[in-house]
Formats: C-alpha cells, sequence, structure tokens
C-alpha cells in the first residue's frame, strides 16, 4: 500500500510548486495566461464558422438545446463536413438585448456532426484579426508579439483582449526578444491612461523599460513612488520596479534592495521586489548576475523573505552566497519551518563540501527535517539531472 504524504512533505511538495517561476509573463495580472487566445482555439478546431445566431432553443429540461449559425465565412473545416448556409450548433447560446448576434464558433466534429467546443461573440474585426494571427509564423515570436501589439489597443474589445492575452502568454524572455517591435509613445498614453486596466500596467510597464528611451525613466519612477501609490498602479508594481530598473539599473536595483531590507514593507512589496530580482535571471543572467546576488544577499538575512530568495537560488544552481544561505540555519529569524526547509533543501542540493558537512550536522539533531526534505526532493526530480 501506499503511504500517505506527511503534512511537512504536502507542505514541501506546495512550496516548490509555488517558486516555480511561471513561464508565461511574469507581470501580467488578471488570470490571463491561464485562459487560451483565439489562434489556440483555432489551431485545436477542426472547424471555425462565424455567422449570425439565430433561433436559440433550450431543450424542455433545461441542460441542453440547439442554436442555429447562418454562416458568413468559414476560417477552418474538414473534409468530412460541407459547410451548410446554416449550421446546428450542438447548444443553446442565447443572445442577450439587442446587441450584435456575429458569433465565431470553434467546433470539432463527431459521427459527421458539429460539436461547439467554445465560442465568443465576434465581429467582422475579429475573424479578420484572427486570420491574420493564424497565418503568422508560430517560429518566430518577437514578430508574432509584433504583430499583436498594434492589436493592444484595437477598438474592438475581444481583439483588444485577445491581442493583450499573447503577450500575457508569452515569457518574459520573448517579451524582451520582441522589444524592436513595440512602441514607446504608445505604451507611455496607455500607462497615463485612467481607464487602462490595473492588469495591464506591470506588463506595459515593462515595456516601456524594454523599448524606452533615457526620458522614460523619470515617467516610470514618478509613477513608481507616487504618495500614495493608485490602486492601479499598486496592483502593477512589480512590472513599474522592472521597468524601471531596466532604464535606470543603479536606481532601481538600490530601490529592491531598500524594499528587501525594510522591516515596514509591505508583503506585496516585497514580492514585487523578489519578481523584479526573478525576471532579470529569466532575461539578463549575464549582465545582472552581480545585482542579482547583491539583492538577495540582503534578502537571505531577511526572515519574512528568506526562503523565496533560497530557493531561487536552489533552482537556478547558483551557489555563490552558500556561506550566507548556511549560517542563516536557525537564527533568530529563520526558525520558521518554511525558512529551515528551504535551507536544508539548498544544502542538500548544492555540492559544496561545506553544504554536506552542514547537512550531517542537521541530520544529527533533526534527521526527520532531513529526510521529509529528501523525500520531497525526489518528487520534483528531473531524470538525469
Amino acid at each position: 500500500m501506499r503511504r500517505l504524504l506527511s503534512a511537512p512533505i504536502l507542505a514541501l511538495a506546495l512550496t516548490l510548486t509555488l517558486t516555480q517561476v511561471s513561464p508565461a509573463c511574469t507581470f501580467c495580472g488578471g488570470g490571463y495566461a491561464g485562459r487560451q487566445s483565439l489562434r489556440q482555439h483555432m489551431a485545436g478546431s477542426k472547424i471555425v464558422l462565424h455567422g449570425t445566431l439565430e433561433n436559440a432553443r433550450p431543450d424542455p429540461d433545461g441542460l441542453g438545446g440547439t442554436t442555429d449559425l447562418r454562416v458568413d465565412s468559414t476560417l477552418k473545416t474538414d473534409a468530412k463536413y460541407k459547410v451548410p448556409l446554416v449550421a446546428t450548433l450542438p447548444r443553446y447560446v442565447p443572445t442577450v438585448g439587442t446587441g450584435s448576434k456575429e458569433y465565431l464558433a470553434f467546433c470539432d466534429l463527431i459521427d459527421g456532426k458539429l460539436d461547439l467546443v467554445s465560442g465568443v461573440p465576434a465581429t467582422a474585426a475579429v475573424t479578420a484579426y484572427l486570420k491574420a494571427a493564424a497565418a503568422l509564423d508560430p517560429k518566430n515570436t518577437p514578430a508574432a508579439l509584433g504583430f499583436f501589439f498594434r492589436y493592444v489597443d484595437a477598438k474592438d474589445p475581444t481583439v483588444s483582449a485577445d491581442a493583450f492575452l499573447e503577450f500575457a502568454r508569452a515569457t518574459d524572455a520573448e517579451i524582451s526578444a520582441s522589444a524592436r517591435y513595440l512602441d514607446r509613445t504608445k505604451i507611455r498614453a496607455w500607462l497615463a491612461d485612467p481607464t487602462t486596466p490595473a492588469e495591464r500596467i506591470g506588463v506595459y510597464a515593462m515595456m516601456l523599460g524594454l523599448c524606452g528611451h533615457a526620458d522614460d525613466g523619470p515617467f516610470l519612477r514618478t509613477l513608481l513612488t507616487a504618495n500614495p501609490l493608485p490602486d492601479r498602479f499598486a496592483n502593477g508594481f512589480s512590472g513599474l520596479l522592472a521597468g524601471f530598473t531596466l532604464l535606470n539599473p543603479k536606481a532601481g536595483w538600490a530601490i529592491v534592495e531598500a524594499i528587501l531590507t525594510d522591516a515596514k514593507a509591505a508583503t506585496d512589496r516585497k514580492f514585487a521586489a523578489v519578481s523584479t530580482v526573478r525576471f532579470f535571471q529569466a532575461t539578463r543572467t549575464k549582465d545582472a548576475k552581480s545585482a542579482i546576488l547583491a539583492a538577495y544577499k540582503v534578502a537571505i538575512a531577511q526572515g519574512d523573505v528568506a526562503d523565496m530568495a533560497v530557493e531561487d537560488l536552489r533552482r537556478w544552481n547558483w551557489w555563490d552566497l552558500s556561506d550566507e544561505v548556511l549560517k542563516c540555519y536557525g537564527k533568530p529569524g529563520h526558525t520558521a519551518p518554511i525558512t529551515k526547509r528551504a535551507i536544508v533543501r539548498f544544502a542538500l542540493s548544492c555540492p559544496n563540501a561545506a553544504a554536506k558537512a552542514f547537512v550531517m550536522n542537521v541530520r544529527k539533531t533533526d534527521a526527520q527535517l532531513v529526510e521529509e526534505v529528501e523525500e520531497g526532493l525526489k518528487l520534483y526530480a528531473v531524470p538525469g539531472k
């Protein structure tokens, strides 16, 4: 019978899961990264139709129904399916009010009949945009993001939301590589616009840091240091900090370190500083390594963020601060179980002789802790590494 994991092991598993850097953009809020873009929906569908919804009919039991789609255009089809003038969607899709009833249907084909997988209200502008997006070279992500950048402020809300979603799903490195396609003037206008959604602020600020000029640094600093900080900027603080640091590294890293060492700094500010460090490690390791290590050296000494810094260094296989990490074990401010486990996990992964000696000593005083951390590491071990 398989043994159930203990509470500490479950806690370790959760810690390892939460500390993994998301493959999507670091600074995007609002849960965008978990959504599929229109071109992903299209790629995963056998048939994609655009038309007008008509005659929505719910089943008597209220659990299902059908809706007619008067087809205006076919974006994708299957050789086994002949597109009719009016297609019947096996789902009740009611239309509300007097607004447009135009609809984009992403369908599968089962036994020769349409199966509606998903759909969105969509004007002709959406279909034109999607056709162009689907034709992009999937191997040239920077150019593709350049295409989507032109539609981020599109008048059609579906197009605008989807274009931004493409950035939210991109990695920091991919967005960095697209810098030459970005327009700093447009980005500054979006940041200054009070109607810009709060979840976009961080990404826009990072974009400005990537493509901006020297005079964009003071602009970002003004937004970053506003007192009180408006909610729309508070939500994107990490992106503002990263963008400013890209344009003014010396001043930006000074702010990062100040936040990490400030005992009164709010938790979300410290998380923002850590996010900034992670962004630079993912995109500018060679140029920023010394600044990253300096920031994490002070972070390790702070009990409230030490576990995040130590775990990041372990994941990156950066052992430069091994002495600082190991000497913090059990010290005041570093006695929390999550911090002690992070340090032991670091030591178990570190190849240095001092780390091996550290593990031997801890095993003598708390063998259970070492065994639990070892078991947790095995759960996430990558074969061959």
